[in-house]
């Protein structure tokens, strides 16, 4: 059904439009009435109508003006004027306004008849052309991400040159800024997108992405369905990539029920480094498909133990220290800067081994990876805060090295068990 309003001056003409027609007969919905114009004015900029029919001669605003400004409102609106004989100059107007039609006093049913089928006709016309608009680009819609999704994923196994990137980038509605940052950003979720209980949670997966990294362009590059990979296209560092993606982890968590943990690649300048950041998210895929970690966001710095097997054994271990000579100073370089925003590179280069290897030696004496210590000390220190002091949580994720409250706070749930104020609550002294 079409929605109608009405207005006219004469209480008796306004009456007869509103008892004595069956509106519903001509596929409309009478959704007001009024006695000026001003009145349906104000009500129509709130409840769209597809048609209004009013008087052309009111006090206050005539037909004339409150035609012209429901115009300005909705360009496609329908008006009908009611008017006199002797208002003929008015309905000279009227026509030059691109008023459909005018029906003469008093109004005689066949009159009306005639003129509401004739409209009804327009309005259906128009309707079925919206809809064939709307379809037309969805389709239109379907194929460019379908385009894109396929020349994307082509990037990851070679080299294009960037004009050639950015011209077929463009060709697919996307315009690159001139400066930018590439990451590749793998997923883990704790279960099948198809147990969440939204309709379509693959695309409100998707809407989840588009509007947390507004910012930012997305591209899907896998949407499987309990892992992923996206390329995420920066226009600006405004805001770190794990505040960024914790807002993220948070909405999924929240609106979606269901755990989420992202590792993100190195950053990139230009599209030729692709192929050298799928390798690095195909390390992160595996890494969070082994089971889900227990921090939400991890970079591939902060699990790069790649290939390098060199370190098996401990070696010079000092009498009553477990830890080798270089392990030992990696954990007091941790110890000693955990409140900054140290990478597994940060920790390596303070014994000058490279990260592999670094790793390798300090996951194969103290059980668990240079960030896995990291993350572990850093939520002992912030449960003494917690416990201890007074100090608000956002001060205290600066104080045990997170940027960002929501990166401290999703992290530490997932950590511990429960937030950080609700720890507070439970062991404060």
């Amino acid at each position: 059904m079409f929605k109608l309003m009405i207005a006219d001056d004469s209480p008796y003409v306004l009456q007869t439009l509103m008892e004595n027609t069956d509106w519903e007969n001509f596929d409309f919905d009478l959704i007001g009435a009024y006695r000026d114009g001003k009145t349906l004015l104000e009500a129509a900029r709130t409840t769209m109508p597809d048609l209004v029919i009013t008087d052309i001669s009111m006090p206050g605003m005539d037909g004339i003006q409150l035609s012209s400004q429901l115009y300005q409102l909705y360009p496609n609106i329908k008006i009908i004027f009611i008017s006199e004989h002797s208002e003929f100059e008015y309905v000279k107007k009227a026509l030059n306004l691109h008023i459909f039609d005018y029906i003469l006093k008093p109004i005689c049913t066949e009159q009306l008849t005639e003129v509401m089928k004739k409209v009804l006709l327009q309005l259906q016309k128009e309707q079925r052309q919206q809809f064939e608009q709307q379809a037309a680009r969805s389709q239109q819609d379907c194929f460019r991400k379908a385009a894109l999704l396929h020349y994307a994923s082509r990037l990851l196994f070679r080299t294009d040159s960037e004009v050639q990137v950015r011209r077929e980038f463009e060709k697919l509605g996307i315009l690159l800024p001139e400066h930018f940052h590439l990451y590749l950003v793998c997923y883990a979720l704790s279960q099948s997108l198809s147990t969440c209980k939204l309709a379509n949670p693959h695309s409100y997966f998707q809407s989840l992405l588009e509007d947390d990294l507004v910012e930012s362009q997305i591209i899907p590059l896998t949407m499987e369905d309990q892992q992923g990979m996206f390329l995420l296209i920066m226009h600006s560092q405004n805001i770190p990539v794990p505040d960024r993606l914790s807002r993220l982890c948070v909405d999924v968590e929240s609106q979606m029920d269901l755990c989420i943990t992202m590792g993100y690649s190195d950053p990139a300048t230009d599209f030729s480094s692709l192929p050298k950041l799928h390798d690095q998210a195909g390390t992160l895929q595996k890494h969070l498909g082994s089971t889900l970690l227990n921090v939400p966001i991890i970079s591939y710095r902060d699990i790069n133990m790649e290939t390098d097997t060199s370190c098996k054994e401990k070696s010079n271990t000092a009498p009553g220290n477990p830890h080798s000579k270089n392990v030992a100073a990696m954990v007091a370089f941790i110890e000693k800067h955990y409140m900054n925003p140290i990478t597994v590179h940060d920790v390596a280069r303070s014994v000058f081994l490279s990260p592999s290897h670094a790793n390798l030696c300090f996951n194969n004496e103290c059980g668990m990876t240079i960030f896995g210590y990291t993350t572990h000390y850093r939520m002992e220190k912030a449960k003494e805060l917690l416990r201890d002091t007074d100090e608000k949580v956002t001060r205290i994720a600066e104080l045990v090295g997170y940027g960002g409250k929501t990166s401290f706070y999703l992290a530490f749930k997932r950590y511990i068990g429960i937030s950080p104020t609700d720890y507070r609550l439970q062991n404060s002294n």
